[in-house]
């Protein structure tokens, strides 16, 4: 991952030094509105090329482009309604002590989009983007970044980050824990104010406590893939008490020390009540402890389609009575003596049985005598609900 990370500071480098070799330019045509034009010469004293498509006046463009000298101020933005900031420019630097602020910090009701070309990275210890503004959207190849701070910071009631179409979101996480993507507002539970589809959220800290999503809100995972690498790291965890996970499609994935996919637990491990996650599709993984694990009394986990794996630990945990396990469809799989139980693959702690039927298949490995990996077509020690469904699970 930091061998892939140079080398795309190395080919934006390259990039930057071809553009300063051109004057930037100031086009755009007056809208005649205050706010956008207050946001326009906010953008324009930083030394980027600003272009305002106003063809729609229902929907007007703001497109950023340029490669300013290393940035040392917050840029603050008012985005109004019905208005798109599309960011295209190379923007890096450090908002230096005591502020330790993030680069760009926006309002408003309208959409904040990082577009390819651009690369907003905090160097520093601060975020890259506060957004108290109703939507971020990264794409077409854009970067988020944040050296140790959190490179999307969301506080506003609406806001919503979406991470789509090869758009990258990351940090590092030298120090303390920040989230690569923080939805920090407990009033925040819309439909869903984390949305990935087709994009990653990386969080990659491999010797400190990294979390990749963390929301008082929802999260819809769609394609692409949300990962940790951190010890004690997370993919996704939910704080909110009634927060929801939906795993269509892409994978969801943490493979540090202790890591787990998706959690439903505050920072400091306290329990968060009637929050779930919903498995329709794709691939939710963990490699030294559990995919899944819900924390709180009534907490849930539905699994429909997909798969499900732990290599070390339970595929599905869920600590608190009254919470349910439901599985109606997908593969879930964990080594372990027995499909249920403390060191199996599906625990619940305080009794209660999971619900397994339809044409789910869930299986446990007992790999006494052998504790490599599983491999292809090996039928020693495999243990399969339904039953009769072993011999076609074999080879999986």
């Amino acid at each position: 991952m930091k061998c892939k990370n140079k080398l795309l500071v190395s080919l934006l480098c390259i990039s930057l030094i071809l553009s300063s070799m051109s004057t930037l330019a100031l086009a755009y045509a007056s809208t005649g509105n205050p706010t956008i034009d207050t946001l326009i010469d906010r953008i324009e004293t930083t030394g980027l090329t600003v272009t305002v498509d106003d063809t729609n006046a229902a929907d007007v463009v703001v497109q950023v482009s340029g490669s300013p000298d290393s940035v040392s101020k917050t840029l603050n933005l008012v985005i109004p309604v019905g208005v798109t900031v599309e960011w295209g420019s190379f923007y890096v630097g450090t908002i230096p002590s005591p502020l330790n602020g993030p680069l760009i910090s926006f309002s408003g009701e309208g959409t904040f989009k990082v577009v390819e070309g651009a690369w907003i990275w905090n160097e520093g210890s601060g975020n890259a983007i506060n957004a108290a503004g109703a939507r971020v959207v990264v794409t077409g190849g854009g970067v988020v970044e944040a050296t140790s701070g959190t490179a999307i910071y969301g506080t506003g009631l609406d806001t919503v980050v979406i991470v789509e179409d090869r758009g990258s979101v990351m940090n590092e996480a030298t120090s303390n824990l920040h989230p690569v993507i923080n939805m920090v507002n407990s009033k925040n539970v819309g439909d869903y104010n984390v949305i990935v589809d087709g994009g990653a959220v990386w969080a990659m800290a491999e010797l400190h406590v990294g979390y990749a999503i963390q929301t008082y809100g929802n999260v819809l995972v769609k394609a692409g893939e949300v990962h940790s690498e951190s010890s004690n790291g997370r993919a996704i965890n939910l704080i909110g008490s009634t927060s929801v996970a939906n795993i269509y499609g892409g994978k969801v994935w943490a493979d540090g020390d202790n890591g787990v996919a998706i959690s439903t637990a505050t920072t400091n491990s306290e329990a968060v009540a009637n929050a779930g996650v919903n498995v329709y599709g794709g691939i939710v993984s963990a490699t030294s402890n559990f995919a899944i694990h819900v924390t709180g009394t009534h907490s849930f986990v539905n699994v429909e389609g997909g798969v499900v794996s732990a290599t070390s630990a339970n595929a599905i945990r869920a600590d608190k009575a009254g919470s349910s396990v439901s599985i109606s469809g997908g593969f879930v799989f964990a080594y372990g003596t027995g499909i249920t139980g403390t060191n199996n693959v599906i625990h619940i702690v305080g009794g209660g049985e999971p619900v397994i039927g339809g044409d789910a298949v869930v299986v446990a490995w007992d790999r006494a005598g052998n504790p490599g990996p599983f491999d292809e077509y090996e039928e020693e020690g495999l243990i399969v609900e339904p039953t009769d469904l072993a011999n076609s699970v074999v080879g999986l």
